[in-house]
């Protein structure tokens, strides 16, 4: 959508002279307005007030709920039109919204299939060999290995407790892993916390033992690692290793991406890779090209809030191309991607829950021009 419509949608909307579907699609942007600094900060709290008055009681209106009256003609703010510019970029830019309180997408869905979205769920791999599908399991004690008891609380957390054990045996591993469409929440041996998305695994010892903290990842996972300046605490990859002391970071170590990607929040972190070595700050990434092309440590200052957005529910892009987009949505709702002739070429920006039905999301991704089928857990993208 050019900005030339937008503001011409916008206009009439404000004015009272919008049509449904303008309608509609101007409700599914009421939370980014909401939310987006950029644009507040151009509106006085008297405008910001009936701005959001008008496109809440419209939300309100096709909830049948209306608390608010509807407000069906206002003048039209210059102020409020220059922040509406800031929300497109110079090509296209998508914003998605979804109604978290209402637990539904202001949207009408045209798909005949469509996919629940992904839940808590894990597979636990025992060093005795042994699998423990979690969600199936009961709150309590899971089981017990050399040195530890592991335990399952009643929020889904796994944690790992030492126990007395005398035995000098050798380093016992458990593996962590979710399938497509599941994420979990494991508290290590030293108290860090592990949040690991959809189609990820995450492999450590039930002790830490010789002064170390290491841990194998495929996948995706944010940390929050227990501080602990005697004890480095890493991260390997297949591309790369992630050393801190004590810190949060989110690590992105998918094979099938363009790279390798550690974003941090909090604290440093030093990345090794091929030889090479950088030390990350608060609010920067690194990125390592996951093919032989691009050698070497990119580091880049990002929105942290992109990276991290999974592990609090949401789908967030900034700037990402269509298959980004798409790897995402497939690894969550466990569906295959399937392109029809040339992916778009335009990058987007937006946020998206990721507890509503595929269906809602790819109506919101058509506003840009791109036609999608659901067929089974397929989705082809036309």
């Amino acid at each position: 959508m050019e900005k030339a419509q937008f503001l011409d949608i916008l206009s009439k909307y404000i004015e009272g002279r919008a049509s449904k579907q303008e309608e509609q699609f101007l409700h599914s942007y009421y939370q980014f307005f909401m939310a987006e600094t950029s644009v507040i900060e151009l509106l006085e709290n008297k405008e910001k007030e009936r701005l959001k008055l008008a496109i809440k009681a419209g939300i309100d209106a096709r909830l049948e709920l209306a608390p608010y009256p509807v407000v069906k003609k206002v003048s039209l703010w210059p102020r409020f039109v220059a922040a509406a510019v800031l929300l497109l970029s110079t090509n296209l830019a998508i914003y998605f919204y979804t109604n978290r309180n209402q637990g539904e997408i202001i949207q009408h869905t045209k798909y005949t299939n469509d996919v629940a979205p992904g839940k808590q769920g894990a597979t636990l791999l025992l060093a005795s060999g042994k699998k423990i599908h979690i969600s199936e399991a009961i709150n309590g004690l899971l089981a017990m290995d050399p040195g530890v008891k592991i335990t399952k609380s009643a929020d889904g957390l796994i944690s790992y407790q030492a126990i007395k054990d005398k035995s000098n045996t050798a380093t016992a591993y458990n593996t962590l892993t979710t399938a497509k469409g599941e994420t979990f929440r494991v508290q290590l041996p030293d108290n860090s916390i592990v949040y690991l998305n959809a189609a990820s695994s995450l492999r450590y010892p039930t002790i830490f033992k010789n002064g170390e903290r290491n841990v194998e990842l495929s996948g995706e996972a944010y940390f929050e690692v227990a501080k602990n300046a005697n004890r480095p605490f890493r991260v390997i990859t297949e591309k790369q290793t992630v050393q801190v002391l004590g810190t949060h970071f989110n690590v992105n170590a998918y094979p099938a991406e363009e790279y390798a990607r550690t974003t941090l929040l909090e604290g440093s972190v030093k990345i090794l890779s091929d030889g090479n070595e950088a030390l990350l700050r608060p609010g920067q990434q690194s990125a390592i090209a996951n093919g032989a092309s691009k050698p070497g440590i990119q580091i880049n200052t990002v929105n942290t809030s992109e990276a991290v957005a999974w592990k609090d529910g949401w789908f967030q892009f900034e700037n990402a191309d269509i298959k980004t987009i798409m790897n995402q949505i497939g690894r969550w709702y466990n569906v295959e991607v399937i392109y029809q002739g040339k992916p778009p070429e335009d990058h987007y920006k937006g946020k998206v829950s990721r507890n509503v039905k595929v269906s809602q999301v790819l109506n919101i991704l058509e506003t840009s021009g791109i036609n999608f089928k659901i067929e089974g857990k397929k989705i082809i993208v036309k």
